[in-house]
C-alpha cells in the first residue's frame, strides 16, 4: 500500500512540472516575442547594412510581424521549459540541485537550437514554420540544425541552472535570514550570496 502512495506521488509532481513549466514557456514567449524580433532585426541590419528594406522593417509595431514565428518558438519553447522543469526534478533525486538544473538545461538545448533558428530565419524571411524548416534543409542539411548547439548547451545550462538551482536556493537563505516568501523569491532572483 505504501508503494502505491510513492507511485501516486511521483506521478503528480511529473505531471505538475509539466504542465508549469510548459505554461511558462508559452507566457514568456508572448511576453518576450517584440523584444527578440527587434533584437534579431537589429543584428540582421548591421550585418546588411546596405539593404534599406530591412532597415525599414525593424521598428514596426505590427503585431504580424512583432510575432512573426512566434508560434513555433511557443511550440518548441514550451516544452523546452517543460522538459528543464521535469528534468530538474528527476535529476534532483541524484545529485545536489544546482547540477541538477544545470544538467536540464544542457539536455533541453536539443530543442532549443533548432527552434531558434526556424524562429529567426521566419524573422527574416517572413516565410511559414514548414516553409523556413523545408529551406534549412534543402540548402544547408539536416545537420543545420544543430549548428552551434554546444554554445546553446552553455547558455541553457547557466539559465536553467540559475532559475531552476540557483533562484531556490537563494529564496531559503533569504528565508533563514527572516525574508517573507514573496521578498525572499524577489531577492533571490535577482541577488547571489556566497554560500
Amino acid at each position: 500500500m505504501s508503494t502505491q502512495i510513492n507511485e501516486k506521488q511521483s506521478v503528480k509532481p511529473f505531471w505538475q512540472d509539466l504542465f508549469a513549466g510548459g505554461l511558462s514557456g508559452v507566457a514568456t514567449v508572448g511576453l518576450l516575442q517584440p523584444m527578440i524580433y527587434y533584437k534579431n532585426m537589429s543584428q540582421a541590419r548591421s550585418i546588411e547594412s546596405q539593404s534599406t528594406t530591412l532597415a525599414g522593417k525593424m521598428w514596426t509595431f505590427s503585431p504580424r510581424a512583432l510575432y512573426r514565428g512566434a508560434g513555433g518558438f511557443a511550440a518548441s519553447f514550451a516544452p523546452t521549459i517543460a522538459l528543464q522543469t521535469v528534468a530538474n526534478s528527476v535529476f534532483a533525486n541524484w545529485m545536489n540541485p544546482l547540477a541538477a538544473a544545470a544538467l536540464a538545461g544542457a539536455a533541453s538545448s536539443i530543442v532549443v537550437n533548432p527552434a531558434e533558428l526556424i524562429m529567426i530565419q521566419q524573422q527574416k524571411t517572413g516565410k511559414s514554420f514548414l516553409q523556413t524548416m523545408k529551406i534549412l534543409v534543402k540548402t544547408a542539411g539536416p545537420q543545420v540544425f544543430f549548428r552551434g548547439l554546444v554554445y546553446t548547451a552553455g547558455r541553457e545550462v547557466a539559465f536553467t541552472g540559475a532559475y531552476l538551482g540557483l533562484t531556490p536556493y537563494m529564496k531559503e537563505r533569504f528565508k533563514q535570514m527572516g525574508a517573507a516568501p514573496g521578498p525572499a523569491h524577489m531577492a533571490a532572483a535577482l541577488v547571489w550570496l556566497p554560500p
